[in-house]
């Protein structure tokens, strides 16, 4: 079929099924397609056509006063009739009927009945994504789901998906294997648990619309829809902190939905596979007549405040753990999902006692002797496994000793620490670092063949995070032979994360090694000009693309600025912030907001292996890291809030404990496993913390800022 083209929108369809197979925007010079996928969109899942029928529309009023084409699928599952209707006017809109099609009642759990909605979120090579792939941000409210679709480089609109009938639950991700990490895979939206009686029907409908780029923008359009709006300061709390958010209305109606405590991986609503994300009762509701809420008997205050047409919500949580609200308003209902942890600093003294206690292996004249391993939070056991190089003892798992020895900078009296961090770094030179020569390799043994480029930054760091945890020089001169290998080898051509500018020559200039630090910068100068010349055409690493490419590009510009004062790099630098900016979602839940998105990790840091959105993940602290720098050289303090915020929505995944989590895996299912759960092994997160530390003020820190 022939192109549909309006002023908002190209569209057209599937002649056979009726299904979506093109979806453009007329100013987009590139030509990109955003319903591209291995299925097509508004397919039914498990769902069997029936028939399709095209009809031509005449200009009415429903249509916007224009001609219009309504494709009408059938389709059949087990038990239902799916009517969907497609319309290509002024707006374009889709709407689905689910009706009974058995002489009996029908009750559907959650993830049963959905659609598949398939969006251009894949990976290629960095210049084909910023011009034809796209970042889609997905948000099951309920009544007020929507999906926000930014293109992956520079452009000035997106695509708005808004639920206007009907209910989302959740979503769950269908992706080729074959393609590894490098494809995020088609979505499906899933309805909520629903009864249908014989004859009986439930429906949902969205618009699609594009729009000027930007949260403010994307929020003016949810509100032009009556969408009701969440917008908080921060959705991770700290205890003795309240929760507050706004509502974009004066009427809004607002009651505790649910409370979940903060259990231990592996237990609990939070911590088995198939939790209950979504699935919350209204087990607390406001009384309006005492504006005080009642939660198993018990009334506690909650605040609310109308001014200058908001609603200003300040609720005072008693405990750790998730707290999920309810908003109703403009005859709509939305949520918004909020997290208290336990303050810091105990948090990372616990952190650090779990590490020291239950992930170092002892036993003398072993290899792995003194080694931080992975952690199984539900066997209650280490993981080691060399033939899976995640698995092993080196690479990311060195963020552990990052973490240990930058904690000894603040508390330098734990003796337990201090001794179990010596005996840990007698595992790393012996296995996985040659002190005198400078190479670090990929796993124990020094396997020459087994070399990893990502591995040498973080090693540099940790070097140098050893001289001040020791006041030992030695391990700077290691870290001066280890940098030199790097460089020789094309260093300055990858985008590392472990690299840190401005304090690596700063403490050789402060060590009195001022030839040395020359040396380093002469490297970083050379490192940097190829950032500037490459512009956002960013290198393949192990994924073709992806956030943790870009947040270098930031952070090396930022603290290349910090040494030199170059203000050409101001500039550079804000380039690839708004390209990193793009990977983040705003929806009103500390899972999304000013997370990251990533879609891979769960499989080669996780213990269940599952391909799937990883919300939050770790690696988030790199966006925050780059967004806390370029607001330290431009001045723009709007990073500076959004990195907090960001930052403080990873907390989920450690426990007061001392336990901990790789990530959580976001979608209801992946490839048909159920997920919406924190994985059970600690692996590499401590990175999180140790950043946490350095730059966000725990503990007494906020570093070179």
């Amino acid at each position: 079929m022939k192109n549909i083209v309006k002023n908002n929108y190209i569209a057209s369809f599937d002649e056979a099924t009726g299904g979506l197979k093109l979806f453009a925007d007329p100013l987009d010079a590139d030509g990109m397609n955003w319903v591209e996928g291995a299925r097509t969109f508004g397919e039914i899942y498990r769902g069997t056509l029936q028939s399709c029928v095209v009809r031509n529309l005449p200009a009415n009023a429903e249509n916007g006063g224009e001609e219009a084409l309504e494709m009408q699928s059938v389709y059949a599952t087990k038990h239902l009739k799916i009517t969907v209707t497609r319309t290509a006017g002024s707006t374009y809109k889709e709407r689905y009927v689910f009706e009974n099609a058995t002489a009996d009642d029908v009750f559907f759990s959650r993830g049963a009945a959905g659609i598949y909605i398939t969006l251009n979120d894949s990976y290629e090579a960095a210049s084909v994504c910023m011009k034809r792939h796209c970042t889609a941000h997905i948000w099951c409210g309920g009544e007020t789901s929507y999906i926000n679709a930014v293109k992956m480089g520079e452009y000035p609109r997106s695509l708005a998906l808004i639920l206007t009938e009907g209910a989302i639950d959740s979503y769950g991700v269908e992706r080729d294997l074959s393609q590894i990490s490098n494809d995020r895979g088609d979505f499906i939206l899933y309805l909520p648990p629903f009864h249908l009686k014989k004859g009986e029907s439930t429906a949902i409908a969205f618009e699609m619309r594009f729009y000027p780029y930007g949260n403010d923008s994307f929020k003016a359009l949810l509100s032009k829809k009556n969408v009701p709006v969440v917008e908080a300061e921060n959705y991770t709390l700290i205890q003795g902190e309240n929760i507050e958010f706004t509502v974009n209305r004066p009427d809004a109606k607002v009651r505790l939905l649910s409370f979940a405590a903060a259990q231990n991986f592996g237990g609990g609503t939070q911590g088995a596979p198939g939790g209950t994300r979504g699935a919350q009762t209204e087990n607390a509701a406001i009384n309006p007549a005492t504006n005080a809420l009642k939660n198993t008997g018990k009334s506690e205050p909650l605040r609310t405040e109308t001014k200058n047409g908001r609603t200003y919500v300040t609720y005072v949580p008693e405990a750790t753990g998730e707290y999920v609200f309810a908003v109703e308003a403009a005859g709509k209902r939305a949520k918004a999902e909020f997290f208290v942890q336990i303050p810091l600093d105990r948090l990372i003294e616990n952190r650090v006692k779990f590490i020291i206690e239950k992930q170092q292996f002892s036993s003398a004249g072993d290899p792995l002797d003194g080694a931080y391993m992975i952690y199984d939070n539900q066997d209650k056991c280490l993981v080691y496994d060399e033939l899976f190089p995640d698995y092993n003892a080196s690479r990311e798992r060195l963020v552990m000793g990052l973490l240990v020895a930058k904690y000894l900078q603040y508390r330098p009296d734990d003796r337990a620490a201090r001794e179990s961090l010596m005996r840990y770094y007698g595992f790393v030179r012996r296995e996985f670092f040659d002190e005198e020569s400078g190479a670090v390799y990929n796993a124990a043994g020094k396997n020459p063949k087994a070399k990893r480029l990502y591995n040498a930054p973080w090693m540099s760091v940790f070097m140098m995070e050893m001289y001040k945890a020791t006041g030992d020089k030695a391990f700077l001169e290691r870290m001066v032979r280890l940098l030199r290998v790097y460089y020789s080898v094309g260093g300055e051509n990858f985008y590392p994360n472990g690299l840190s500018l401005f304090e690596t020559v700063t403490v050789l200039r402060q060590a009195g090694m001022t030839a040395e630090a020359a040396e380093i910068q002469a490297y970083y100068k050379t490192h940097v000009e190829n950032i500037v010349k490459n512009g956002t055409n960013y290198p393949e690493h192990e994924v073709r693309y992806e956030q943790t490419i870009v947040t270098p590009a930031v952070m090396m510009l930022a603290q290349y600025y910090m040494l030199t004062g170059d203000k050409k790099l101001v500039e550079e630098c804000r380039r690839h912030v708004r390209v990193l900016e793009r990977f983040n979602g705003d929806q009103p839940s500390h899972y999304l907001n000013e997370i990251s998105m990533r879609h891979w990790d769960g499989y080669w840091f996780g213990k269940c292996m599952i391909y799937g959105d990883t919300l939050p993940h770790s690696a988030s602290v790199h966006t925050s890291d780059a967004f806390l720098h370029y607001a330290r050289i431009s001045g723009d303090e709007t990073y500076r809030k959004r990195a907090v915020r960001g930052a403080r929505n990873v907390l989920s995944l450690f426990r007061a404990d001392g336990s901990a989590s790789t990530s959580y895996l976001y979608p209801l299912t992946c490839n048909g496993t159920r997920c919406e759960f924190y994985d059970y092994f600690a692996n590499e997160q401590d990175g999180y913390l140790y950043f946490l530390i350095k730059f966000f003020g725990v503990l007494g820190g906020n570093e070179a800022l």
